[in-house]
């Protein structure tokens, strides 16, 4: 968690609206990275490869098809959105304060096998929506096989 927190923090001070642009397209490098540990779990992490500047983290224990999601906002309340295709998913969580960055780290939950997560899953399309702007985090040609793992590992239905 400590990781997480340090990932985000980096994230926030680099500025999330400067990953983004006016279209919700986040700029070129970023991608979906797997890691599973027996200790901790499955991840997968949406941002710049060898870094800690990450937008959107989710984990899971194996089989339990329950999402956690980490997102630094500057935004009051404890909240965004996930929207696959047609699909939206408000999700509400708690926040704590980042001290590095002077942001809020929100950390929420979801079901791995429903609403936009389950469609993320299916064609990789995925925008989160916090602070009135939207981030496409869409999963490339490359990054599909990182998406399927992890929600294989979540024990998808």
């Amino acid at each position: 968690m400590k990781r997480t927190l340090v990932a985000l923090s980096v994230l926030t001070a680099l500025g999330l609206g400067a990953c983004a642009h006016e279209r919700g397209e986040v700029m070129g490098g970023y991608s979906w990275v797997y890691l599973e540990n027996q200790s901790e779990g499955a991840k997968l992490a949406y941002g710049l490869p060898n870094s800690d500047a990450v937008i959107l983290m989710m984990t899971c224990k194996p089989g339990s098809r329950n999402v956690g999601l980490s997102l630094i906002s500057n935004e009051a309340k404890p909240e965004f959105t996930l929207i696959s295709r047609k699909t939206q998913e408000r999700v509400v969580g708690r926040a704590a304060p980042d001290m590095m960055s002077g942001a809020q780290l929100i950390e929420a939950s979801s079901r791995a096998d429903g609403g936009a997560l389950a469609v993320f899953d299916r064609t990789g399309d995925l925008v989160v929506q916090n602070q009135g702007r939207r981030y496409n985090l869409k999963a490339g040609k490359n990054d599909r096989a990182e998406v399927s793992q992890f929600f294989r590992s979540c024990g998808r239905a």
